[in-house]
């Protein structure tokens, strides 16, 4: 009985932490409003934000499985549409490119696309020629 009482009080003070600290108030301002240390009050929003990012993920996981689905869909029907017309004599190569789209799409939704190279060149594309590198260090606080 007890136990549930300490928890339904921290789940209360988790949502409101939670709350204000999305409209923007300090730790110490939510530790205050709560009557509790500001130590407390960044465990509770450090394990709210860790609760966050796990549900995030699995969402971010069904989208992709989502729209995996819908891209093999297309696909599919895109090299149907591709290979009838083949047989029609027409052999449309906007069929095909669609459909290599598709599997582009889905490449980049799951992150296997491979690295693209880029170079950088001077003006008119020559050779890019550095004459001087400057590094500030941070300044020690005075």
């Amino acid at each position: 009985m007890e136990a549930d009482k300490h928890r339904q009080k921290t789940q209360a003070w988790s949502e409101e932490a939670w709350k204000l600290r999305v409209e923007g108030w300090t730790q110490q301002r939510i530790a205050a409003k709560l009557g509790v240390s500001h130590q407390r009050v960044s465990q509770i929003l450090q394990r709210k934000e860790k609760e966050l990012h796990a549900e995030f993920v699995v969402q971010a996981e069904e989208i992709k499985a989502r729209q995996t689905e819908r891209l093999d869909h297309l696909y599919d029907r895109l090299t149907t549409q591709f290979e009838a017309s083949c047989r029609e004599g027409s052999g449309n190569p906007a069929l095909l490119a669609q459909a290599l789209k598709a599997l582009a799409d889905q490449r980049a939704i799951w992150g296997v696309e491979a690295p693209k190279k880029s170079e950088v060149a001077a003006p008119g594309g020559g050779p890019l020629i550095v004459r001087e590198i400057v590094v500030e260090l941070p300044r020690g606080e005075d």
